[in-house]
């Protein structure tokens, strides 16, 4: 009978759990990004920029290198200078060699 009511009360703690986290509510993404001050931050982490869409990413000097998320594109779109939807993209002409 202790096995079942450990089982029961297991449940029960998990449900509650549960609908603790639905009324209080999970962090969106745009709690998540991360804000950085400077492109040589942000590309420090992510070398040929953010883009807020894959269209967006399209038109960068390296669109296969560009990490696209809305939301961390949005924490750091300060950082876009020429407005394209990229922040912190890698100017023109600029080879990144892979060793």
């Amino acid at each position: 009978m202790t096995k079942f009511r450990f089982a029961l009360a297991s449940v029960v703690l998990i449900v509650a759990l549960a609908s603790l986290a639905l009324v209080v509510g999970v962090g969106t993404a745009d709690a998540r990004a991360k804000h950085y001050h400077s492109c040589k931050q942000l590309n420090g982490r992510y070398i040929a920029g953010v883009a807020k869409s894959r269209r967006a990413a399209r038109h960068a000097p390296a669109p296969s290198l560009v990490y696209v998320n809305a939301a961390l594109y949005k924490a750091n779109k300060g950082l876009d200078r020429d407005h394209d939807g990229v922040a912190c993209e890698l100017p023109p002409g600029v080879v990144i060699g892979v060793s």
